[in-house]
């Protein structure tokens, strides 16, 4: 591993190793720690490292005081969101541990381990190692010109000078090495998005938190013919949209990207997507149906989003 952190090890023990010797970690000791947070997150949630892909769409660098990149064309030569990780300035360079996965040791009972995913999206969780780790983690947000990012339903939403979504935070979690919800939040000043994780000795350690980043929430869209009364659109909402589930300015952002993509549709059309991101995200897809009529947004709910 290259240490940046070799010139700060040098400032505390420059005085204890003998002259011409140099301390340097193994590759076994620099994984240890990575695996070490690969275990703790996959015994609290598992499904964090379900779909991991090394992503072109995210840059995540080694240099931990250089931002994350998230595009939603990859093949943009500019733009796109920029997110830098907590304590870049005392954090080593990153490991790599497996394909999508890096992992920074902040040196301070914290580590932080950013996942991407090929939905053009990427989760920094943090794994909080014992009672004196900080309980503040502030992220460098970096959005494209005229955009604005504003906390809503415990999350962030990132819009264009226009109104369309440039990209999402999903709202704040953590849970302690026993599967249990540890108080979290978080608060935006200026640039600076920060997760307060309230942990404690009260908490089995370790605990994983994490923001979770997005700039699309379609995956893909697709017309079918299931039934004599009509077509059906079929919409495949990506995993970063099922992190924002629940919250129906979620589903208003969308559907815009539905009808980017399937052209413009209905009043009834959109009412069915926005209760499927409010009510049934969990689903793999969400089925559109052109032919029902319901008379407002609360009929469709109660029909189960269609």
């Amino acid at each position: 591993m290259q240490s940046r952190p070799s010139s700060k090890l040098a400032a505390i023990v420059g005085g204890l190793a003998p002259t011409g010797s140099v301390l340097v970690a193994t590759p076994a000791e620099a994984a240890e720690p990575a695996t070490k947070a690969i275990r703790s997150i996959e015994a609290v949630a598992p499904d964090v490292l379900l779909e991991v892909a090394a992503s072109r769409a995210v840059d995540v660098p080694t240099d931990p005081e250089e931002p994350i990149t998230v595009k939603d064309d990859p093949q943009a030569g500019s733009g796109g969101l920029q997110i830098g990780v907590p304590f870049a300035d005392t954090a080593d360079d990153a490991v790599t541990p497996r394909p999508g996965v890096r992992f920074f040791d902040n040196n301070n009972g914290s580590s932080t381990v950013p996942v991407t995913h090929d939905d053009a999206s990427v989760q920094l969780l943090t794994v909080i190692g014992n009672a004196s780790a900080p309980t503040r983690y502030d992220y460098q947000l970096h959005v494209p010109p005229g955009a604005t990012a504003t906390l809503d339903h415990g999350g962030v939403f990132i819009t264009e000078a226009n109104g369309d979504l440039a990209g999402m935070i999903a709202p704040a979690w953590a849970k302690d090495a026993q599967g249990a919800a540890v108080p979290t939040h978080y608060e935006f000043i200026g640039d600076t998005l920060t997760q307060i994780v309230e942990h404690s000795s009260a908490f089995a350690y370790p605990i994983v938190a994490d923001p979770y980043l997005g700039v699309k929430m379609v995956q893909n869209v697709t017309w079918v013919k299931r039934d004599k009364r009509g077509r059906t659109l079929v919409v495949t909402p990506t995993r970063a949209s099922r992190a924002f589930g629940g919250a129906y300015l979620a589903g208003v952002y969308g559907w815009k990207e539905v009808e980017a993509r399937a052209g413009r549709q209905n009043v009834q059309m959109q009412w069915q997507y926005i209760c499927h991101q409010q009510f049934a995200f969990a689903k793999a897809t969400y089925n559109l149906d052109t032919w029902w009529r319901r008379a407002n947004y609360p009929d469709v709910v109660n029909h189960r989003c269609n």
